[in-house]
């Protein structure tokens, strides 16, 4: 029985076991003498109620954590062999290296006097989509003035069947441009990230084909070639990459307590550039020179190249 506290009841009408606490017509103070099963009922309410809401919280972390974080893989010698060996009999797109880096740069346009700088992402992690829309601008002008030979490792561990598969289409869209448009490789990968366009990964609304086609025809690659590159292709060549990735362990950085392959990773020369992807990333363009050594009012400038050379170590973060 539920009584309204704002009606007052004969006393006599209400059965004294479930009296509400409050006083007598004498201003005497009545003790709360709701029954044990009240009691206890309503115990349990307040107890399924703080469960649910942990529940949420926990499960809504976890979303966010795994949006940053890859699963953490089976990574012995013997697996991480399996894997490599399984990549290299892959449909592998041709501008591709063996560790599965798709080059945004053609053989005329490689320079052997500057630094390798490797990208990994998914499509679907937030934190990569940051890290992207403020320093990737940087990386391409770089790789445009061939300061630097740019790389993007492409994975697809945020795939899930309420995605449709996103961070496998545009993956795999990403390699078959790498092979067929090289010099726009770099654009399209920025367009994909542009923030009126990644899709939300906790709550995901559909992103068609034509729609990641659409974006590579933005970012100036061919028309014939975008309508090809969503044809899933290199799918199975891109679940191959995140696998292999996931087991190296020179990619493994600590977060939070955890030692695994993380994304959003940036390596230049085969060294982790360590970048706090949960902290203000309005800066990291700037760390990102002074990491390698490069003025960054110099970005761009054919004729000075980053201090890290080709086979040189990441200076002091700035």
């Amino acid at each position: 029985m539920v009584t309204n506290n704002n009606v007052e009841e004969p006393e006599q009408d209400v059965p004294e076991t479930i009296q509400e606490a409050g006083t007598t017509e004498a201003g005497e103070i009545r003790p709360d003498t709701h029954s044990k099963k009240e009691r206890k009922l309503r115990n349990v309410i307040l107890t399924i109620t703080v469960i649910i809401v942990v529940a949420i919280v926990v499960v809504t972390g976890v979303k966010v954590w795994n949006s940053h974080k890859a699963a953490v893989a089976e990574s012995s010698p013997e697996a991480l062999s399996k894997s490599y060996e399984q990549l290299q009999h892959a449909n592998t797109p041709e501008n591709a290296t063996k560790q599965g880096g798709l080059r945004s740069y053609t053989k005329a346009q490689y320079n052997p006097k500057a630094p390798t700088v490797e990208v990994y992402e998914d499509f679907l992690c937030p934190y990569c989509g940051k890290l992207a829309r403020e320093l990737e601008p940087t990386l391409i002008r770089m790789q445009n003035a061939r300061q630097i030979n740019l790389e993007f490792h492409v994975v697809n561990f945020l795939d899930t069947p309420q995605s449709n598969k996103y961070s496998t289409r545009t993956a795999s869209a990403v390699a078959y441009v790498s092979a067929h448009d090289t010099e726009h490789t770099a654009a399209f990968v920025s367009a994909l990230f542009e923030r009126d366009f990644q899709p939300d990964e906790n709550h995901y609304k559909d992103v068609s084909n034509d729609q990641i086609a659409a974006q590579a025809i933005k970012a100036g690659v061919n028309q014939e070639v975008a309508k090809a590159a969503v044809d899933g292709t290199y799918a199975d060549y891109i679940t191959k990459v995140t696998d292999y990735s996931s087991k190296r362990k020179e990619l493994y950085t600590t977060v939070q307590g955890t030692h695994s392959f993380f994304t959003p990773t940036i390596r230049v020369d085969g060294h982790i550039w360590p970048v706090d992807v949960f902290g203000d990333l309005s800066r990291s363009a700037k760390q990102f020179c002074g990491s390698i050594g490069l003025d960054p009012t110099k970005v761009g400038d054919p004729s000075v190249l980053p201090a890290i050379g080709s086979d040189g170590v990441l200076s002091a973060i700035k």
